[in-house]
């Protein structure tokens, strides 16, 4: 006659229980990066969609308002002023007020607050796109230099010149994103810095309407990388009409 010991099976030894343990914590750690890896392109995907329904609003703007772009105002613009209002550097409070965004003037056409800031944005901010500064915008030093876009027709190759940019948290402020054009690239080419919320990518739409990632190359933005001569590029160009000089970044 079996004792009740052996009726009931042989239990777990401690040493078979630890490896166990061990088993399944090497499973999840082999996992979460992958699963980390799986979010983050879930929050750029997200974050594309965001700034493609961003630019279609400010294409809305252009087409009910005789072609003239939406203005990317400096300082601290009201929402009568540009295409966003606030400042959050003058004013924290604004960080959460999402009625700069709804009385602006996107934001009608915008549909939702909700496209305004990428998933992938952890901070409180309710916004972390910001529009080209040469796009409309007001900067009076940088004009007499470089060619601010005031209308659609104004801009002689739109699939190249950017609009929205997702902007890092630790820069973003007003209405604008701050290029310091150079043309011999000899001093600190961007004042704001490019967000990198989807692993050193960062989603950029165009005034031809697309929008891409863009993989940038720094973790801050200085005078010669790869990201500054981009932005500079991809921004404006010389008033004079002459050429951008080498380096040439794609």
């Amino acid at each position: 006659m079996k004792s009740g010991r052996e009726k009931s099976g042989r239990a777990f030894t401690l040493i078979e229980l630890l490896v166990v343990i061990a088993i399944i914590a090497i499973l999840a750690a082999m996992l979460l990066p992958a699963l980390s890896k799986a979010k983050t392109r879930a929050q750029g995907t997200r974050c594309l969609n965001n700034v493609k329904q961003l630019q279609l609003a400010w294409q809305l703007y252009a087409d009910e308002n005789g072609d003239v772009i939406p203005p990317s105002a400096g300082g601290s613009p009201t929402t009568n002023q540009s295409w966003c209002a606030g400042n959050f550097n003058v004013s924290p409070a604004d960080k959460t007020n999402l009625d700069l965004l709804k009385n602006s003037l996107l934001g009608p056409l915008a549909g939702s607050t909700g496209i305004y800031k990428c998933p992938g944005d952890s901070s409180d901010n309710v916004r972390s796109m910001s529009e080209n500064c040469a796009m409309n915008g007001d900067d009076a030093t940088l004009k007499t230099s470089f060619v601010f876009f005031k209308k659609t027709a104004s801009i002689p190759a739109p699939s190249q010149y950017f609009v929205f940019i997702d902007e890092s948290s630790e820069t973003i402020d007003n209405a604008h994103f701050l290029v310091g054009f150079n043309q011999n690239y000899s001093a600190a080419s961007v004042q704001d810095k490019p967000g990198t919320y989807h692993g050193m990518l960062g989603n950029v739409s165009f005034a031809d309407g697309h929008a891409s990632s863009h993989k940038w190359h720094a973790s801050s933005v200085t005078d010669m990388n790869p990201d500054g001569i981009w932005l500079m590029q991809h921004g404006s160009l010389p008033i004079d009409g002459t050429p951008w000089g080498s380096p040439t970044i794609p």
